[in-house]
């Protein structure tokens, strides 16, 4: 019996000792793909590189997970600017043109509203107001050359209101059609606000059969605001019209959201509009740059040059800044101007409107400048009804503006 027992026991060491030999090695473990695949192209080939990673391991995190990621600087944009170093020059220090000062219309500031070059004279609409807020005076004046002015009356031609608008309105793009209408241009203040208050406006024209008129607005506006959301969703102002052999551009400042931008739209008529859907100018975004602001006042020429935007910088609503120049081959891609063409050292402390003119080799710049004092005699830019002496001077460039 005790023989037996021992057989079993053997039998079942045994029966262990070659369940243990036959048992097969436990695997190395294998490569396995991660989710993360890196592809990279080259020579227009898709290179795909796999990780291998133990499935018993986690992939290495960086930063650890208990930590916040350090945070990556944005990179400004560049822009390769052209110098604007000498280039534009006051033709005189007395304005070529002053408000007008008669007991029919007592005017305080003036504007360049819009300017032309036709049968061989210049011809500029500007717009002139007692104070702000108040209607605006449409005067006409005239130049043989640029520089020596005229006004055709003391009377002016037209007040904002008779071009059927909510309030009133700046003339600001001047047109001569190969037939001989006279075609204004004009954007509206839809209300009386005050200077740092943005107003609702849209784009209007007008017509006459010669300068002196008689003008008649369109019966609707030819350019309004754009939905809600849409870049231009408040107010569109400062439109500057170019014909060309295709039809008619224009460029325009756009509101939205208390942010400004420069905008374009063409038409084959000059009535009916397209808008590009984006802006074609938006403030630089460089720091320290002289347009890292409210872009506004488009005033668009073709030249030589090509393209040839003058625009202002503003860093507040109803605050024009300086005004510097962007050039461009097709009209929607710009290059802009290192420094202002024009601000307070080129002539008065307040620059408020600007106009730009092309003829034979030369450039003309009409800005508006002066200053605001209040009851004590010291300078101020606010007040219900201080002293102004706001009127236009011109800077002047002979040849390209390109270096």
């Amino acid at each position: 019996m005790k023989s037996y027992k021992y057989f079993q026991i053997l039998l079942l060491l045994g029966f262990l000792l070659v369940s243990c030999q036959s048992e097969p090695a436990a695997p190395k473990p294998e490569a396995v793909v991660s989710e993360a695949v890196e592809e990279a192209v080259v020579e227009n080939e898709v290179v795909v590189t796999e990780t291998a990673v133990s499935p018993t391991e986690l992939p290495p995190t960086e930063p650890p997970p208990t930590e916040a990621p350090e945070p990556t600087a944005i990179p400004e944009p560049e822009f390769n600017r052209i110098s604007t170093e000498g280039l534009f020059t006051l033709a005189s220090n007395e304005p070529v043109i002053r408000h007008n000062d008669t007991e029919a219309a007592p005017m305080k500031l003036t504007f360049p509203g819009a300017v032309v070059y036709h049968d061989g004279l210049f011809h500029m609409f500007h717009n002139e107001l007692e104070w702000w807020p108040s209607q605006v005076h449409i005067f006409y004046s005239t130049s043989p050359d640029g520089l020596n002015w005229t006004r055709v009356s003391d009377e002016p031609l037209f007040l904002g209101e008779a071009l059927n608008v909510p309030y009133t309105a700046f003339v600001s793009s001047v047109l001569v059609e190969d037939d001989g209408t006279w075609v204004l241009y004009f954007y509206t203040v839809d209300q009386a606000v005050m200077w740092e208050t943005m107003a609702e406006g849209s784009i209007g024209r007008a017509t006459a059969p010669a300068p002196n008129g008689p003008w008649t607005a369109d019966d609707g506006m030819v350019l309004t605001a754009g939905e809600q959301g849409a870049w231009d969703s408040y107010s569109v102002q400062n439109p500057s019209v170019v014909r060309v052999e295709q039809g008619y551009v224009m460029y325009y400042t756009g509101y939205s959201d208390r942010q400004a931008a420069i905008g374009m739209a063409t038409s084959p008529d000059g009535i009916q509009w397209t808008k590009h859907e984006e802006p074609v100018l938006t403030r630089s975004g460089e720091t320290g740059s002289w347009d890292n602001g409210f872009m506004i006042d488009p005033q668009v020429i073709l030249s030589p040059d090509g393209w040839v935007m003058m625009y202002a910088n503003s860093n507040k609503v109803g605050k024009h800044g300086p005004y510097g120049f962007a050039v461009s081959a097709d009209g929607l891609n710009w290059t802009r101007s290192d420094t202002p063409i024009v601000d307070g050292s080129s002539v008065g402390p307040f620059i408020w409107a600007a106009e730009l003119l092309y003829l034979e080799g030369k450039y003309f710049v009409y800005v508006e400048s002066g200053q605001v004092f209040d009851g004590s005699g010291s300078f101020s830019d606010t007040g219900g009804n201080p002293d102004a002496d706001w009127n236009i001077f011109l800077l002047t460039h002979d040849g390209s503006l390109m270096p």
